[in-house]
């Protein structure tokens, strides 16, 4: 798919024939939409350019021959399917948005490798100091993410029957997206939600809620965190992979956890994750979130809530700092202005 050549082309931004993906509108797939959108704009699409810009998953690179291929992926685990690795070291170059994802990527790659940092819109996900809930009023956790069990609802949702349910005082708003069925429903003081939503509603979600939960397996990126504390909102999560370039115990809880190499790990009845079955055994390392741990995290968020958001304050300055269109723009031009010069 091409994108219509720029009527003027704008100095900072990197030149270069851009391979736009086809996307989808589900689960990660809206991550590389949105993704998608941002490199427009740091883009100037020139059909004539000899390097080519490709946003792809690792799986779905298709080089084209005769041009200088940067390719910009990430994956979620130190383990990289094999499978893999010759079609990622077709790009000439390849850029990710991490370091986590440097490193993985590091050991097998043979070409340059940079880090171009992905943009969190502090103009879209607007800042909210939050403050402790009235009387009367529930203390709201947050998780927001698609429905894939890397994603950490089911530690979420055992974590919270065990320590919460039912308990005064405190409320889970559990928010995902369902390609199937829209689903709003309440049981005791956990809140399920599968409806599609516009972007100001799920602002608005954001800003209601009182700490956000983000007990992962591993992210390339991490963008559902990254979208929680630009807008200020406290949050724990597992101490590991992509997000760690921004979360941390300055800005956040991290929380401890176990490597694990396995597949359908908390619940045998779900499918295996996609990328789970790529690897040879389909089985991957994946880090196993603490579930009492997230849960002292959890209290030291609720009991002192003014620290909390203290953190929380200093992660939305950081992301707002490193995370912007404007850098991801400067960077990728770099990226492609040192390609350029190493062409000759």
């Amino acid at each position: 798919m091409q994108v219509a050549l720029e009527e003027s082309y704008e100095p900072e931004k990197a030149r270069v024939f851009w391979k736009r993906p086809l996307t989808k509108s589900y689960g990660g797939f809206i991550g590389y939409s949105n993704l998608a959108s941002d490199f427009d704009e740091c883009i100037d699409h020139d059909p004539d350019s000899e390097i080519v810009f490709h946003l792809n998953d690792p799986s779905g690179f298709m080089p084209i021959e005769s041009k200088t291929n940067i390719l910009y992926t990430m994956w979620e685990t130190t383990d990289f399917p094999r499978c893999y690795v010759d079609i990622v070291n077709q790009a000439d170059v390849l850029v990710v948005p991490t370091t986590f994802c440097k490193e993985i990527f590091e050991p097998f790659f043979d070409g340059p490798l940079y880090v171009v940092p992905m943009a969190v819109d502090g103009d879209k996900w607007t800042y909210k100091r939050r403050k402790r809930p009235r009387s009367g009023e529930p203390f709201r956790w947050l998780w927001i993410n698609s429905a894939d069990p890397r994603k950490g609802q089911y530690i979420v949702g055992s974590l919270w029957e065990r320590y919460f349910f039912n308990l005064p005082g405190v409320e889970l708003y559990m928010k995902t997206t369902n390609n199937t069925e829209d689903v709003f429903e309440q049981r005791g003081n956990v809140i399920f939600d599968s409806r599609y939503v516009e972007q100001d509603e799920l602002l608005s979600l954001y800003h209601s809620a009182h700490g956000f939960l983000y007990p992962s397996w591993g992210e390339g990126f991490g963008y559902s965190a990254a979208e929680a504390m630009v807008t200020g909102l406290p949050t724990v999560a597992t101490d590991w992979s992509g997000y760690t370039d921004f979360f941390n115990i300055a800005t956040g809880y991290p929380c401890k956890y176990m490597m694990i190499r396995g597949d359908r790990i908390l619940d045998p009845k779900q499918p295996v994750d996609n990328h789970l079955s790529r690897a040879e055994d389909g089985k991957y390392n994946v880090a196993i979130c603490n579930p009492a741990d997230m849960t002292k995290n959890m209290d030291r968020v609720m009991l002192k809530y003014s620290k909390a958001t203290e953190k929380a304050a200093k992660g939305a300055k950081l992301l707002r700092k490193n995370h912007t269109l404007d850098v991801m723009r400067e960077k990728l031009r770099d990226v492609v202005e040192q390609v350029r010069y190493s062409n000759g």
